[in-house]
């Protein structure tokens, strides 16, 4: 699961989710933006989660969604 604040970070995201399909073949990457159907739906998201990579970019740590 990558989570990261989209104002600032969801390039640089993007590029790691492709990174990670490529070099894990078969691999399953939620990411927010692209896979994020309801936010009230984002603990279920978490907990089935085996890993999870946050981008803690600029604004990350003050996102209401984020925290």
């Amino acid at each position: 699961m990558l989570w990261q604040i989209w104002s600032s970070a969801q390039d640089q995201v993007a590029v790691i989710k492709r990174a990670l399909g490529l070099l894990l073949p078969g691999i399953i990457v939620f990411l927010d933006v692209d896979d994020l159907e309801e936010i009230d739906l984002i603990e279920e998201y978490v907990q089935a989660s085996q890993c999870m990579l946050l981008m803690a970019s600029k604004g990350y740590f003050f996102s209401r969604n984020c925290a």
